[in-house]
């Protein structure tokens, strides 16, 4: 709740302001740490845990939870594999790996990956932010200062951009043509400046993971799944995937 609603907080009496004075000169103290050990970092002769940790993310620098959003939800890829097996032979073939400049040439493919991120909407209240100067918005005054939460949940499930918002349907980024058609209410990686620095990155990685292990393998399930089974379900902040097993099967 403080993280949420710090304002509010802040007038309601209690043991978590001690708390939270508490938290802020840790999170101080161990900045001060970090910064003095990234001012004398070398790459190759880690000191200890925070060098090795800095190195760390040196090397996987937003290789975060956008690129790994569709990876539990592979689920959905064992609903529809005859489509998605038919176009990557017919692009890719069997005899070499899968480069970036192929996706063009494979909507359905494209179609299903963002699905499969719109229908997870695995952060439907997006990250915090907050409003750098006195705004007005609609009618509304926000003042500088304000904490800002976008609903990304309410654009993924909205009528008027996809026409079944509550099922998995990958026409939802296909034309009349079937061809792969951009959405303007696709926000997974959120939306304006302060977006996912690493959703290029992320974009890359996705498309290349899904789609090499379905040209690999035929992904089955002991699990039926219902549309129930596979709807969202949320936990905290975050909606999180249903339990199941999955069987790789080499093509």
């Amino acid at each position: 709740v403080q993280s949420i609603f710090p304002t509010l907080m802040s007038y309601v009496p209690g043991p978590h302001h001690k708390a939270v004075s508490l938290s802020k000169e840790m999170v101080e103290f161990v900045a001060e740490i970090v910064k003095s050990c990234q001012q004398t970092l070398h790459l190759s002769k880690p000191r200890h845990f925070v060098d090795c940790f800095l190195i760390k993310m040196e090397k996987f620098m937003y290789h975060g939870l956008c690129s790994l959003v569709p990876l539990p939800y592979v689920c959905y890829l064992s609903m529809l594999p005859d489509k998605l097996h038919e176009e990557i032979d017919r692009v890719i073939g069997r005899d070499r790996i899968v480069n970036m400049s192929d996706r063009f040439e494979m909507p359905y493919t494209q179609a299903v990956i963002h699905e499969v991120q719109r229908f997870c909407d695995i952060v439907p209240f997006n990250v915090p932010h907050m409003v750098t100067k006195d705004t007005m918005f609609r009618g509304y005054y926000i003042p500088k200062g304000t904490d800002v939460y976008t609903l990304l949940c309410t654009v993924h499930r909205e009528t008027m951009h996809f026409a079944t918002p509550y099922k998995f349907n990958p026409s939802h980024f296909l034309d009349e043509n079937g061809q792969f058609k951009k959405n303007d209410a696709f926000m997974a990686f959120s939306v304006g400046k302060r977006s996912c620095p690493g959703e290029g990155l992320a974009r890359m990685e996705i498309f290349i993971f899904l789609t090499t292990i379905l040209q690999n393998f035929t992904l089955t399930s002991k699990t039926e799944f219902s549309e129930t089974d596979v709807a969202p379900k949320l936990k905290g902040f975050l909606n999180t995937p249903i339990k199941y097993e999955l069987s790789f099967i080499p093509r």
